[in-house]
């Protein structure tokens, strides 16, 4: 910190605020029309996260913003099997709209099931009479 940014910090803590300066996430992540994000923090290997980060992102998600931590062998498997990276929320809405689309199945598939039950069931009262013919017949 230069001569500045002590003061500033030093004021602020004075007057008890919390100032965060280290764990910042390594991203930033942003849709493109800024509308919707997350941080993400990269990690490699057995590498964990640090207390100072842990504690960022405790505070980040007090404030709604999301933190995914990532790691590098995640990341190799999404480029290699060509996977797409989904904002949590995004998940959760793929999930529940597939949730939704199986009820929808289950409930078509019951009402087919009771349709042929009815039609196998059924019996043809007049078997090879043109339904469609007018009514009354006309005499011979």
């Amino acid at each position: 910190m230069n001569d500045q940014e002590e003061a500033v910090y030093k004021a602020l803590t004075r007057r008890g605020f919390e100032v965060l300066r280290n764990g910042w996430p390594d991203f930033l992540v942003l849709d493109k029309d800024w509308k919707r994000g997350f941080a993400l923090e990269m990690k490699r290997g057995g590498d964990r996260v640090s207390p100072a980060q842990a504690r960022m992102h405790k505070a980040l998600a007090r404030f709604g913003i999301s933190v995914q931590v990532a790691r590098e062998d995640f990341t190799r498997a999404v480029r290699r099997n060509g996977r797409k990276l989904l904002l949590p929320e995004d998940l959760s809405k793929l999930e529940w709209d597939l949730a939704s689309m199986k009820r929808s199945q289950w409930e078509l598939n019951s009402r087919v099931e009771g349709l042929e039950k009815s039609l196998s069931e059924a019996t043809v009262l007049f078997e090879g009479d043109d339904i469609n013919a007018p009514w009354p017949p006309k005499a011979a």
